[in-house]
């Protein structure tokens, strides 16, 4: 049995034939396109008979033409054309929507620092930050270090240096953070972690270590990556020599003093 189409699409045998008179095509012309007797074609635009669905969709593909459209408005010439050239925008965007896309991560400024500690929980607040491209999806934020406390008389990271983060549920030792409490953003190396408390120690042998308790942590960002211009990221090592030499500068004052 043949498939009908509700009189509702009515729209179909008018543009049949503005299609066909757009592109100069006769109506034998237009029915060998889609194996169709001649007749079909006036009965069609005539309104006397509707093409099965396998047609429609066959006619569409070939002019490039969205079914509804051809189905509930009257198309004129300019539609016709004006539409074969937007699906074939359309197709172009959707090749680019297929292509990998770069990775991004809002990057907190220096001076930013005191709005990103109140409003880091607010979706429209990170959206509005700038953004810096980023290697990996794990990197959720890109902060500018402030201070010295992470110098060492061995390359390590500096003012202005670029810190890498990702989001970090526990802290470990010696796992190099930046971490949010009510005093501020702190980066340190994670020196102790002990039931209620986490002592954080710095690069530079001239900072004491810091202890905070795990209920005043708001939360804790991983460093992963570090960009500098002048220097390397810290280790573990350097950071280890880093506090043999201030213990021994302690010693000589001391030693000095007595």
């Amino acid at each position: 049995m043949a498939q009908k189409i509700s009189r509702h699409f009515s729209f179909i045998g008018q543009n049949i034939k503005k299609i066909r008179e757009a592109k100069n095509i006769s109506q034998s012309e237009f029915a060998k396109l889609f194996n169709l007797a001649r007749p079909s074609i006036g009965a069609y635009e005539e309104g006397r008979s509707e093409p099965k669905i396998e047609t429609l969709i066959q006619i569409s593909k070939h002019f490039n033409l969205s079914i509804d459209v051809m189905l509930t408005r009257s198309l004129t010439s300019k539609d016709i054309f004006s539409l074969g050239l937007l699906n074939k925008k359309l197709d172009r965007v959707h090749e680019l929507d297929n292509q990998p896309k770069s990775r991004t991560a809002p990057l907190i400024k220096r001076a930013e620092k005191v709005n990103f500690l109140v409003n880091h929980h607010s979706k429209l607040y990170m959206e509005g930050l700038p953004r810096i491209e980023v290697s990996s999806d794990d990197i959720v934020l890109v902060m500018e270090h402030e201070g010295n406390e992470m110098e060492l008389g061995t390359p390590g990271f500096k003012h202005g240096d670029l810190l890498f983060c990702k989001e970090s549920e526990t802290c470990k030792a010696e796992q190099l953070v930046c971490m949010l409490s009510p005093d501020g953003i702190k980066t340190r190396i994670v020196d102790d972690v002990k039931d209620d408390q986490v002592v954080l120690s710095a690069g530079n042998p001239m900072y004491e270590p810091t202890t905070i308790t795990k209920s005043e942590i708001i939360k804790v960002f991983e460093v992963v990556g570090v960009y500098s211009t002048i220097s390397n990221p810290v280790s573990t090592i350097n950071n280890r020599l880093s506090k043999i030499e201030g213990e021994l500068e302690k010693l000589k004052l001391k030693l000095s003093n007595s």
